[in-house]
């Protein structure tokens, strides 16, 4: 069974209790959580180990990485790719203990995207990977590589228009969110689009 230590849980939510006090305080949230959950098996608690019963709980997250991290169909991957509603706690983005799942999870969703919409291109699918790119950037619109998939793709299909407006707002938005410019990449892929577009 995995899970985290009890008295790292007392530490963390009771950290000026004294040992005695800390244990009353956990047993007695334990209980009340144990009931608002209507469910007495929802939390276990065994040789010192706080833990969430998968067979009664069902996280988001822990579902996003199994989709993922199976060999999977096409359905699990698609379901994987729904499940992800950009970072993970963002109001808690100051702290440490979110931090590093937040990036393994963004790790996995950006990863899973560029393999996909590099297939997709590869195949000339292009509406479905400018649908992908589009969703992507939905759930996260700081990163530049699905920016630039979605003007691949628009390079593509001849819409040069649409390719300059997707790097147009990306540079804006990098600059007000980030007070950063897109990479070399992206400003050579947007040269490359730009000339095409300029009348012979």
């Amino acid at each position: 069974m995995s899970g985290v230590r009890d008295r790292r849980l007392i530490q963390a939510v009771w950290p000026g209790e004294e040992a005695d006090a800390g244990k009353a305080a956990f047993s007695v949230t334990l209980h009340r959580l144990r009931k608002l959950l209507r469910h007495p098996d929802a939390i276990a608690v065994e040789d010192g180990l706080v833990s969430l019963n998968m067979k009664v709980c069902w996280v988001d997250t822990i579902a996003f990485e199994r989709l993922l991290d199976q060999p999977n169909s096409p359905e699990d991957i698609e379901r994987a790719l729904a499940l992800y509603r950009g970072n993970l706690l963002p109001e808690d983005d100051e702290e440490p203990w979110s931090a590093c799942l937040r990036e393994k999870l963004k790790r996995k969703f950006l990863r899973e995207i560029v393999t996909i919409g590099s297939e997709l291109e590869s195949s000339q699918r292009w509406q479905d990977a400018i649908d992908l790119y589009q969703r992507a950037l939905d759930a996260d619109g700081l990163v530049e590589a699905f920016y630039r998939g979605l003007m691949r793709c628009y390079g593509a299909l001849a819409r040069t228009s649409e390719a300059i407006s997707v790097y147009q707002r990306m540079r804006r938005l990098f600059s007000i969110t980030l007070g950063i410019e897109p990479s070399e990449e992206s400003e050579t892929l947007y040269r490359n689009l730009f000339s095409c577009a300029q009348p012979s």
